[in-house]
């Protein structure tokens, strides 16, 4: 299903009607392809309509993805900052979870459950299969962790061909805002360390000098003294 959302801030509330009750949030309108007219639509019921609409287009749609039988596709089972999980399909692994981590996850990057090799059909059939734990009021295609949904997932054995694409992504973590920050917190901490490391060093170093140098006026003055004697005599 295409969703094309006129932003009409201000000028429209929510129609949708729950037991008598219609909705009334701000709405922007929804225009359907296949309609005459358009719907006006909060948020909320917006992406409702879109993910209860697009979970039996990708089930019933077997041969959609025969036009990517040249490119390698996987899909991929991830877990949001919010502990959501993300069941998707791409041909860009890493390029998609980097996006995802962005558009989601607020930079942070994702965690990434398994990653199966499969198409548009397989991320259909999940979908539709795992569809009661579907969160329908919100964009994305997340999924609330169930026990259920999360025991399945851990039994998944994640596919050697996503070995790249998970080492380029694994080493863009390593250059986020986030992660950046925590390599300068490491090295501060690390400063930190070394810098008490070195006062320990100096302060042995010290008191090893004052045992050395106790007395050393008293022994001064004898060696003078003996010196003195000893010209004398």
């Amino acid at each position: 299903m295409n969703e094309n959302i006129t932003n009409l801030v201000g000028r429209f509330t929510c129609v949708a009607t729950i037991d008598s009750i219609t909705c009334g949030k701000e709405a922007a309108t929804v225009n359907l392809p296949d309609l005459t007219f358009d719907l006006f639509l909060c948020e909320a019921h917006r992406a409702e309509l879109y993910n209860r609409s697009d979970i039996t287009y990708r089930a019933k749609e077997d041969d959609r993805a025969h036009r990517f039988r040249d490119k390698q596709s996987f899909v991929y089972i991830i877990q949001l900052a919010d502990q959501t999980v993300k069941i998707g399909y791409t041909t860009r692994l890493s390029t998609r979870l980097m996006d995802i981590s962005k558009q989601y996850n607020g930079g942070t990057p994702v965690k990434i459950l398994t990653v199966l090799e499969g198409d548009q059909h397989l991320e259909g059939l999940l979908h539709w299969e795992w569809q009661d734990e579907r969160i329908w009021d919100s964009f994305g295609e997340r999924h609330y962790p169930t026990p259920d949904l999360m025991t399945w997932v851990n039994g998944l054995e994640a596919t050697p061909l996503a070995k790249e694409d998970l080492a380029k992504f694994s080493k863009w973590q390593g250059t986020t805002p986030l992660e950046m920050e925590k390599k300068k917190e490491v090295k501060q901490l690390s400063r930190e360390e070394e810098g008490r490391k070195l006062q320990l060093r100096l302060n042995a170093r010290e008191n090893r000098l004052k045992k050395k140098l106790e007395g050393r006026a008293d022994r001064l003055s004898e060696y003078v003294a003996i010196a003195a004697r000893g010209a004398k005599t």
